[in-house]
């Protein structure tokens, strides 16, 4: 997927992503809760946690649900619910729940995830974009 790669380009430059240990939550690295931060501090964080954090799994049961909501949306809309939309859904999964602190995904957290993605889908909703390199 485009996003975390792009994501963990944007970040290489950032001191966060040179750390070793992970927080334990993101509220280490100064992501208080409606405090806000610098994109700077937000990229390294998740960049830290897509190249550092490998202790993560998703439950065999939790799993199969997943799945099963993957080709119930699938049936509803093939052009949007591709598989490559699927890894970036568990992607962005797997950095919500080390945002946590969490080293499984729930079905909490899954629904959790899917709330943003209709909060951000919503008109009028303001998405940051990562820059596109000039050709």
């Amino acid at each position: 997927s485009q996003v975390p790669s792009a994501m963990a380009a944007a970040a290489a430059a950032s001191p966060h992503a040179q750390q070793q240990q992970p927080p334990p939550s993101s509220t280490g690295w100064g992501l208080e809760p409606g405090l806000g931060c610098s994109l700077e501090t937000l990229r390294g964080y998740l960049s830290f946690c897509l190249n550092h954090c490998t202790d993560y799994c998703i439950p065999q049961e939790v799993g199969a649900k997943l799945q099963e909501d993957f080709v119930q949306r699938r049936q509803k809309d093939p052009t949007h619910c591709t598989a490559d939309w699927f890894h970036r859904q568990l992607t962005l999964a797997r950095l919500l729940c080390q945002s946590h602190g969490e080293k499984k995904l729930s079905l909490e957290r899954w629904h959790q995830l899917q709330h943003m993605e209709a909060l951000a889908n919503q008109p009028g909703a303001v998405i940051i974009t990562p820059p596109t390199a000039a050709a």
